[in-house]
């Protein structure tokens, strides 16, 4: 889905059409993606995990929490929870923004995006 080589724009846009559910930490995270249009979108801090990925009707699941040692703690169980509901965690996105982009949080997205467009012109 998402290659390596993508402007921020692109990658924007490949997660806004991809048929992917997307799963952040907390509202600000899910904020920032709706900001850009992103929706199916849904925040699992401080939800059961299993309850969580019982719910997705999607076959593949975009995780996009933090890189802080919690964000990483909620990946890897949100990872293992929807694997056994048989539904496939894309880590591409998740990847592709935190090796090409200076962001290590997602609430921080369209701060990092309006920045940088300041600096392309």
């Amino acid at each position: 889905m998402v290659s390596a080589v993508l402007s921020l724009d692109e990658w924007i846009q490949e997660v806004k059409s991809s048929p992917s559910h997307i799963f952040v930490e907390g509202i600000e995270d899910k904020k920032a993606l709706e900001y850009f249009g992103i929706k199916r979108v849904t925040i699992v801090k401080g939800k059961p995990l299993y309850e969580v990925a019982e719910g997705v009707k999607e076959k593949t699941a975009i995780i996009l929490t933090d890189l802080d040692s919690e964000g990483k703690r909620l990946h890897r169980k949100l990872k293992i929870e929807l694997s056994r509901n048989g539904v496939f965690v894309d880590e591409k996105p998740r990847l592709w923004l935190f090796r090409n982009t200076k962001l290590r949080q997602i609430q921080g997205l369209v701060h990092y995006y309006k920045k940088n467009q300041k600096q392309d012109l």
